[in-house]
């Protein structure tokens, strides 16, 4: 019996990878790197801004110290709060299928590589915060995705939560995703899997149990059935 939905949120929830994209790009081409979006969804998509800046530096044979990741990271965060202010970048279907999940009783929380301000803004902006119970953002963990932690971080905040009695299993958890990194994080915890082919082709997301266009082709029963 599904009981919880985790999802992702760049690419899931909001079309946010463009705007991450541009302002990654500015910040480094203030650093003289020329970052281009054929090499950013191949290397770096995915990755929190931490990792991001500490892979192209390394890629492009720059002096790595914490507190220059940290500068970029904080330049990076105003301006991304600045581009997207006052926009409406949700996803076909999210809001429909929140208020279906809401409606069947079925619980859902947020695990994501973007920073919790930067989801919390977009979801305080759009009027969706209230239909999540629990946020894991990049600053929660220690590890990005691939890595497990963050959703099986997000499992055990949500059962807290909710004071969950007995306690929600993998079992019936899924999780949506819009990367292979980010199912193959949801398949490390024990969870199965809803691909959405917002960013990658169907095909990229084949070890998903289902791959679906956006959230509109998505339905609680669908989802239902893949528990």
């Amino acid at each position: 019996m599904l009981k919880l939905v985790l999802f992702d949120f760049d690419g899931v929830i909001a079309d946010s990878e463009p705007a991450h994209y541009e302002i990654f790009r500015q910040v480094c081409f203030e650093e003289g790197i020329d970052l281009s979006w054929a090499v950013y969804e191949q290397r770096y998509l995915g990755y929190t801004d931490q990792e991001c800046f500490y892979h192209v530096y390394k890629d492009n044979n720059r002096v790595i110290r914490a507190e220059i990741i940290d500068d970029l990271c904080q330049r990076k965060k105003i301006l991304f709060a600045e581009y997207i202010k006052g926009q409406e970048i949700l996803l076909p279907g999210v809001r429909e299928i929140l208020i279906q999940l809401r409606d069947a009783g079925i619980t859902c929380s947020i695990c994501s590589g973007a920073l919790k301000s930067e989801v919390e803004f977009i979801l305080d902006n759009a009027g969706l915060r209230e239909f999540f119970t629990c946020i894991v953002a990049a600053e929660d963990v220690e590890h990005g995705k691939p890595h497990p932690e963050g959703y099986e971080l997000a499992l055990k905040l949500t059962n807290k939560a909710i004071n969950a009695d007995p306690a929600i299993t993998t079992e019936e958890c899924i999780v949506i995703e819009d990367s292979l990194w980010g199912i193959q994080a949801g398949h490390a915890a024990g969870i199965k899997c809803l691909g959405l082919a917002t960013t990658y082709q169907p095909n990229a997301l084949a070890v998903a149990e289902h791959v679906v266009k956006n959230l509109s082709e998505a339905s609680v029963s669908l989802l239902q059935s893949m528990v």
